[in-house]
């Protein structure tokens, strides 16, 4: 997300000066995702939105032979021609969407993840947020399942992994 206005811990200092974008990159860690229509999701953690680094991910979830819809980011427009179309929503119009043009599939993806963050986490770390996202994407992705036969599923999926302490924090 964007930030918007200066947060009231911010008045008065010299980051406030500077602009509510001084430290974005200090804030913000970059998720790229993609959802197919009444399919599957899939994230990644980015460490930029430069375009090669979007395309290439782009390249990664999406096949070529699809429709890609997105919003109007620059970053998009050379990897858009790559694909059968692409469709665009313009936001800074207050255009949602057009037709069968829209966002708002992945949109909901991303409310549920800052929902998830916000609400049960409160804060996450840069280090470890990977696994946070794959975790709302695992949930994304078995929506249609009971609470059993997820459990059932995240259970046989972890056969012979082991996430150690050490590996958590880097301490032995």
């Amino acid at each position: 997300g964007k930030p918007r206005g200066v947060p009231n811990y911010m008045l008065g200092t010299e980051r406030a000066k500077k602009g509510p974008r001084s430290d974005f990159k200090d804030r913000k860690t970059p998720v790229v995702a993609g959802v197919e229509r009444g399919g599957r999701v899939k994230a990644a953690v980015v460490h930029d939105v430069k375009p090669i680094t979007l395309a290439a991910h782009v390249r990664n979830m999406v096949d070529t032979s699809a429709t890609l819809n997105t919003d109007e980011r620059i970053s998009y427009q050379g990897v858009g021609r790559e694909f059968a179309a692409h469709h665009t929503v313009n936001h800074h119009k207050a255009e949602w969407a057009n037709g069968n043009k829209y966002t708002n599939t992945i949109e909901g993806f991303f409310a549920g993840l800052k929902r998830q963050i916000h609400g049960i986490h409160h804060s996450v770390s840069k280090k470890h947020l990977h696994r946070y996202v794959s975790e709302v994407e695992f949930k994304y992705n078995t929506r249609d399942l009971s609470n059993g036969e997820r459990t059932a599923l995240a259970i046989r999926s972890a056969d012979n992994r082991r996430l150690t302490y050490k590996q958590q924090t880097g301490k032995k």
